[in-house]
């Protein structure tokens, strides 16, 4: 339930890694989390930046800007609507929108643990390396949970399933999987574990993408 108190909230987080000898490389992932709260509306940003380079290759890059905006009608029902943009080596998109619009519903939030769980429509626009695109509307279902564990440890999980509705063999899973462990004044050490299935991905791409990371994050409040 949202009250009329205004809250504001942000994480940002960093993972770095760098090799030298037999082989160079720079790996980075980091990422931007924005929250408000106001009354029975919620507002949020998210970035996310990856980049991966080894010696002599180009270097692979993936990023996004997300803009959310949920309006609670009940006290645990909510309406959300999504703006994405964003750019995928991994799958060879060069660039992405998405356009979404969701009813959810928040089935508890405690300081211990939240569940909510949400559905609708999403439009996708994807253009990929190949000078092909595609264009769909879907349908979308998420969750996200979060638990707080033993020894400050928070236990966060989320999913997105997505089906086109013109083609349903046209689908794709997004499983994110992270433990957090305080550190001090609102640094935490992050485990982050990151699955994806495309049941048609493009030319000579693989169905599932995963990556393990650790890294430092950063969480404030006001």
């Amino acid at each position: 339930m949202i009250d009329s108190q205004t809250e504001f909230q942000g994480n940002v987080s960093v993972t770095g890694s760098f090799a030298s000898g037999n082989q160079n490389r720079e790996d980075w992932d980091s990422a931007l989390n924005l929250n408000w709260h106001q009354d029975r509306i919620q507002q949020g940003l998210e970035f996310n930046y990856e980049s991966h380079h080894q010696q002599d290759l180009n270097a692979i890059k993936e990023h996004s800007l997300r803009y959310d905006i949920d309006w609670f009608f009940s006290d645990h029902r909510f309406w959300e609507n999504t703006l994405e943009w964003g750019v995928n080596d991994y799958r060879a998109i060069d660039q992405f929108y998405r356009l979404g619009s969701a009813v959810g519903v928040q089935l508890w939030q405690q300081d211990n643990s939240a569940l909510s769980t949400e559905t609708g429509l999403l439009w996708i626009d994807e253009q990929f390396s190949d000078d092909s695109a595609s264009r769909r509307v879907s349908w979308s279902w998420s969750s996200d949970y979060r638990r707080r564990l033993f020894a400050g440890l928070e236990l966060h999980n989320n999913h997105k399933l997505i089906v086109s509705l013109e083609d349903t063999q046209d689908s794709e899973l997004e499983l994110n999987l992270s433990i957090r462990a305080p550190l001090s004044n609102g640094f935490f050490t992050e485990l982050r574990y990151e699955w994806v299935y495309d049941n048609l991905p493009v030319a000579n791409g693989r169905s599932v993408d995963s990556q393990l990371t650790v890294g430092v994050s950063y969480d404030w409040s006001q």
